[in-house]
């Protein structure tokens, strides 16, 4: 009992102790809420994502998204999309851009219940600046891996999934203040009933840019799909 009662203390105190750490530092949060539509060749999805910078209370970036994913065999598969972002941003200058994309997706079997999940990502970015009517592009590939253990498989799904992307950049947008480069990230998934939920903690990092920005930061997201 003794020994219980010790080992729930330590949890609390670690988790309010990097709970602490977390808020003292940059931070933001990220929500997304999408729609998954089942075709007989494909898999369609489409989504509204909101992303908020929580120091300045000044930074933010509002999402919508269009992809189409294409399942082959042995956990291959290929996803095409669109997506696009408008920037706001009261300390630099405001930003619309249009992002095509294509990916290649492998998830692996490890042992049961155990999967090893990366893609390969190349997309073209063009970025629109309300100042001077400005525009800008460049080219970037992704990529990322993931561990996936299905930690309970009843009435529903748990997974758990801790993972490293990595953004392969030759170069940036002099009006960007927040251009990652790196992030680590662990995420939960609950799926039932076609419904998907995620939530985790991301720790990203950012290139310099000639716009004042951090170096590394703290997101916090949640993601729901149905």
């Amino acid at each position: 009992m003794k020994l219980n009662y010790f080992k729930y203390s330590f949890t609390l105190l670690f988790f309010a102790l990097y709970t602490n750490y977390i808020f003292s530092q940059e931070l933001f949060h990220e929500v997304e809420i999408g729609k998954k539509i089942q075709a007989k060749e494909a898999l369609f999805v489409a989504d509204l994502n909101w992303k908020k910078e929580y120091k300045n209370e000044s930074w933010n970036r509002i999402g919508l998204n269009f992809a189409a994913v294409k399942s082959f065999k042995n956990g291959w598969s290929a996803s095409v999309g669109i997506e696009n972002y408008y920037v706001i941003d009261p300390n630099s200058v405001n930003s619309y851009e249009i992002r095509p994309f294509v990916s290649i997706n492998l998830k692996s079997k490890i042992v049961q219940n155990l999967h090893f999940s990366q893609f390969l990502k190349t997309e073209w970015r063009n970025l629109f600046y309300s100042e001077l009517n400005s525009y800008d592009n460049y080219h970037r590939i992704r990529y990322r891996f993931h561990f996936d253990w299905l930690a309970y498989n009843k009435d529903k799904q748990v997974s758990i999934k801790p993972g490293i992307e990595w953004y392969l950049l030759k170069n940036t947008s002099n009006g960007e203040r927040y251009a990652n480069s790196k992030e680590y990230y662990l995420r939960f998934t609950i799926e039932k009933n076609e419904k998907e939920w995620s939530f985790g903690y991301k720790r990203e990092r950012f290139l310099k840019t000639i716009s004042p920005n951090e170096d590394k930061v703290n997101t916090l997201f949640f993601e729901y799909k149905f």
